[in-house]
């Protein structure tokens, strides 16, 4: 099941109610962008990534686990997902292609996850609007900490810059902000397409539910429905709620 909307405004911020490792050295010095000073914050001194340097799905298994924001105890997680081939294994740390920001419960992925969903910034035109579709990022240049993932959609930029795509945890949900470059305005090849959408995925179109509605007189579009994704042991009424709001209010 899939929704994409077409966005008139240049910054998005959308609000949606519904295990970390300590420092891998390795992986610190290979990806973070953050400086790594003393801090009185214990949550600095959490690095994501730990953990998540898997290869060939269960052939080498180096952690097994997602680089999630989330708040401690959170009802919800949040991950970048690099892999839609199915399956437990979606995030590899080696990996520089982006489909989203998957909302996630899973505590392995041996066991597999319940109720997930996912969203994703585009800068293209209606005919690449399928859940396959991905940008290139770049793991050395994001922001991997417990509370804040922040990337560049690589694929989706202009003369003006990239698209940059940032989520940050709440105790139910999270707050999703999308920032488009500026238009081109000069001349540009005719097959170059610069609408801006954002999209939400449910993986089963069949028994999975997705509205859609604008309300103009708050600026904000309104987005509801449930996931019945799961890996098992749930009973047949198994359904996870979300509602999201869309600011669109061009706050440039």
């Amino acid at each position: 099941l899939l929704a994409t909307m077409k966005i008139n405004v240049s910054l998005l911020f959308v609000a949606i109610l519904c295990n970390n490792d300590v420092i891998d050295a390795t992986h610190a010095k290979k990806y973070s962008n953050r400086p790594r000073t003393i801090s009185e914050a214990p949550e600095e001194y959490i690095f994501t990534l730990g953990g998540t340097e898997n290869v060939g799905n269960q052939e080498v298994s180096n952690g097994n686990v997602n680089p999630e924001v989330s708040l401690p105890w959170g009802f919800n997680g949040w991950s970048p997902q690099t892999s839609i081939a199915g399956g437990g294994w979606w995030f590899y740390s080696e990996s520089h292609n982006l489909y989203g920001i998957r909302c996630t419960k899973q505590p392995s992925p041996w066991i597999g996850d319940y109720g997930n969903f996912r969203m994703m910034a585009h800068l293209v035109d209606p005919d690449h609007e399928s859940v396959s579709e991905y940008s290139p990022y770049d793991p050395k240049k994001t922001d991997w900490s417990p509370y804040h993932f922040q990337t560049n959609l690589l694929a989706y930029g202009t003369n003006n810059g990239y698209t940059s795509l940032e989520v940050t945890p709440t105790m139910y949900g999270s707050l999703l902000r999308v920032n488009f470059p500026a238009l081109d305005d000069g001349p540009v090849d005719v097959t170059f397409n610069q609408t801006r959408r954002l999209m939400f995925a449910l993986d089963n179109p069949d028994s999975d539910s997705l509205t859609i509605q604008v309300d103009n007189d708050n600026n904000q579009i309104v987005i509801q429905g449930y996931s019945t994704a799961n890996s098992g042991g749930v009973p047949s009424n198994f359904k996870h709620y979300f509602y999201a709001t869309i600011s669109t209010a061009d706050q440039t």
